[in-house]
């Protein structure tokens, strides 16, 4: 989803995990685990200060949902990103 309001391009992603089965090798033997599923909105903003200068800004994971893509290992939750570009 992307809209402009003034400026600003704004975009909204959306992301959804379904549930899956993993393996536990941190047990022996080792088993198979359920994981759920999860949901993952990210907000997006870009606004181009000049005709040659793009500012854009993303929050990735913006509910901070706790979830796993391999079963033992966290994601890092809620990120934020800025960067920017220049064309000649």
């Amino acid at each position: 989803l992307d809209w402009d309001v003034y400026d600003f391009d704004w975009g909204v992603t959306y992301q959804y995990l379904g549930s899956r089965y993993d393996s536990d090798y941190s047990a022996y033997p080792y088993r198979t685990v359920k994981m759920g599923g999860v949901s993952l909105w990210d907000l997006t903003v870009a606004y181009p200060v000049t005709s040659h200068l793009t500012v854009r800004g993303k929050i990735a994971n913006l509910f901070d949902k706790d979830y796993e893509t391999v079963y033992g290992y966290q994601t890092a939750g809620r990120e934020y990103t800025l960067s920017g570009s220049y064309t000649f």
